[in-house]
């Protein structure tokens, strides 16, 4: 798995393009319900300062909701530089 409960998380690789990029919280990992059910896919239970877009395609709608399950494949955590690793400065980083 990417992602585990806590992190902060960028989503990549999303079916939906207007959710590309979205920074989310991951709270917990998803169960399946008969209205978000991914099958065996692994999927954790997000939350976003913007709104997420979901197209359920067996019901013909699209739900807009500040919080839903992403798949972990479409996530990447983001984690903070550890506290012995220089930040480079960002001159230094373009020379």
């Amino acid at each position: 798995m990417n992602c585990q409960p806590g992190d902060m998380a960028i989503s990549v690789n999303c079916n939906n393009p207007v959710n590309l990029g979205i920074i989310v919280r991951v709270l917990r990992q998803h169960v399946n319900t008969p209205e978000w059910d991914y099958g065996d896919v692994p999927c954790w239970w997000c939350e976003s300062t913007v709104p997420m877009t979901w197209y359920l395609r067996w019901q013909f709608r699209e739900v807009r909701a500040l919080e839903g399950p992403i798949p972990d494949r479409s996530l990447r955590p983001i984690h903070p530089p550890q506290s012995d690793q220089p930040v480079a400065e960002p001159e230094q980083a373009l020379a």
